[in-house]
């Protein structure tokens, strides 16, 4: 893959609440950042600032949320680089597996088949499955892992209104199963699309920035492997392709992406308090130069605007979408209908990579 320039977008949108964010991937790049609701600072004084407080709030940098399935992007990627598993293995996604000694861990929807080889878990956002990764991987390497790729520490910038991540009391075995698949890690939209870019520009971690680089490329300090990279890259596309991102697939642009719908936690339970839905993703997916975040709280469905549900898929992916087919021609992103991601192809003796092979 070259390592090109790769731009952060980020938003974060909702009848509440809202952000935006779009960012280069390889040199860090902000280019587009939004908080929704916004506000007139013409109209902010003294005698209206609490009024006003939430309004100028950025969410975008100064808040922590668990941002839900979009953090299995996490859980694939670093138990593909500690090599405990490639795309190929299979995971029994109908075992029970009891989080909290009460009842099984459960998935959205219940999979028609038992066993799904680790691309498909995250096709169809398996939490049995994602829970069975990490306990290959173990806690410690867990922590190190989100560590070491950004998400466990507070973001420097340009201005000082930027927010921390809010980490469990300990790190149990509990834990580390709910964080596999995006609960009980709270985590800052900037750090987290920043995480997404060195996932998918070949591995390198990159220093979000406000300032314009006429460089392409700032290389930062060498997280996972290429193999790794594009291993995801892959697995990504297919749940544009085939999975819940769908309506953010923009024909020519070979849009890579998650979803994530998280309920709020709120008094003690995930209940009665709403969710929160993302879509976190990058194009074009051959070479990806930008990536883009978007999540909405408590989203509410709308038919007669056509949202017929109040998931990701229904729309901060359809909103990731809409924003890439009006801002790639712009960024002069090269439009080919043709281009195919490549699937890399595993030798099963040595469980590595040993060439590709477009699908």
């Amino acid at each position: 893959m070259k390592f090109g320039p790769l731009k952060l977008y980020l938003i974060d949108i909702c009848p509440l609440a809202k952000f935006i964010k779009h960012e280069g991937i390889k040199n860090g790049e902000i280019l587009a950042l939004a908080s929704f609701p916004n506000f007139d600072p013409n109209t902010v004084n003294n005698h209206s600032q609490s009024k006003t407080a939430n309004q100028r709030f950025n969410r975008v940098i100064q808040g922590s949320y668990e941002l839900g399935s979009v953090m299995k992007i996490f859980t694939l990627a670093m138990a593909l680089e500690e090599e405990r598993i490639n795309l190929s293995d299979e995971f029994d996604v109908w075992k029970c597996i009891n989080k909290n000694r009460k009842k099984c861990l459960s998935d959205y929807r219940k999979s028609k088949v038992q066993y799904l080889n680790a691309a498909q878990c995250l096709i169809n956002s398996s939490n049995i499955c994602m829970a069975q990764i990490a306990q290959k991987v173990g806690r410690e390497k867990q922590k190190s892992f989100l560590q070491k790729i950004g998400l466990l520490d507070e973001y420097l910038l340009e201005i000082h209104e930027t927010g921390s991540p809010i980490l469990p009391e300990r790190w149990t075995d509990n834990s580390m199963i709910t964080i596999s698949f995006g609960q009980g890690l709270s985590v800052v939209p900037l750090s987290f699309a920043s995480s997404v870019a060195t996932i998918v520009n070949g591995g390198y971690k990159i220093q979000p920035t406000l300032n314009f680089y006429n460089t392409e490329t700032k290389k930062g300090t060498k997280i996972i492997s290429k193999e790794t990279s594009e291993n995801l890259i892959y697995a990504m596309r297919q749940v544009v392709k085939n999975g819940s991102g769908k309506k953010a697939d923009i024909p020519g642009y070979a849009v890579i992406g998650k979803t994530g719908t998280a309920d709020i936690p709120c008094n003690g339970n995930y209940t009665g308090c709403g969710n929160r839905t993302s879509f976190v993703g990058a194009f074009p997916g051959w070479d990806p130069k930008y990536v883009i975040l978007i999540s909405y709280e408590k989203p509410k469905s709308n038919l007669e605007e056509g949202i017929q549900g109040d998931s990701s898929f229904h729309n901060a992916g359809p909103t990731a979408g809409k924003i890439i087919s009006l801002i790639a021609p712009i960024l002069n992103i090269e439009y080919d209908n043709n281009r195919k991601i490549k699937k890399p192809r595993i030798d099963s003796v040595q469980n590595k990579i040993v060439k590709e092979k477009a699908l």
